[in-house]
C-alpha cells in the first residue's frame, strides 16, 4: 500500500503545493473566525454564488467539446441587466428568470449557417446559351 501511494502522489505532484496552500488557508480561517463554516454563511456563499457557478458550469461543457464562445461575461451582464429593470419594472419574480435569459442575441439558423456557398448560385454566373 505504501508504494501504491507513493505512485499516486509521485502523478499528481504538481497538484500538491496548491492543495496544502488552500488546506493553511481554510486552517487559517477556521482559527480567524470559526463561524465562517457556519451553515448558514455556506449556504449564503452558495446562493450568492449559484449564478456564477452555473454560467462556469456551461462553460467549462462547451470548451470541453471544444468549442470557444468569449461572449460569455457580456451574456451574462446583459442577462443581469435586463433580470433588474425586469424586477424593478413591476414583473413577477417567477417570470423574471424565464424572460431574462431570452435576452440574449439571436442564434443564426442551422440551416443558413451550414449552406455552402457552392450551392448557391453566382451573382455573376450567366445562363448556358
Amino acid at each position: 500500500m505504501n508504494r501504491a501511494l507513493a505512485v499516486t502522489l509521485g502523478r499528481h505532484k504538481r497538484e500538491l503545493p496548491p492543495a496544502a496552500a488552500l488546506v493553511a488557508v481554510l486552517l487559517a480561517v477556521l482559527l480567524a473566525a470559526p463561524s465562517f463554516f457556519g451553515a448558514s454563511n455556506l449556504r449564503d456563499l452558495a446562493l450568492n454564488n449559484a449564478p456564477v457557478l452555473i454560467v462556469s458550469l456551461g462553460m467549462t461543457l462547451v470548451i470541453l467539446v471544444g468549442e470557444i464562445d468569449i461572449s460569455v461575461g457580456s451574456q451574462f451582464a446583459v442577462c443581469s441587466v435586463v433580470a433588474g429593470l425586469l424586477s424593478k419594472a413591476g414583473v413577477p419574480i417567477a417570470l423574471v428568470p424565464l424572460t431574462a435569459s431570452t435576452a440574449g442575441p439571436p442564434r443564426p439558423r442551422a440551416a443558413a449557417a451550414s449552406a455552402s456557398p457552392s450551392s448557391k448560385p453566382s451573382p455573376n454566373a450567366t445562363a448556358p446559351e
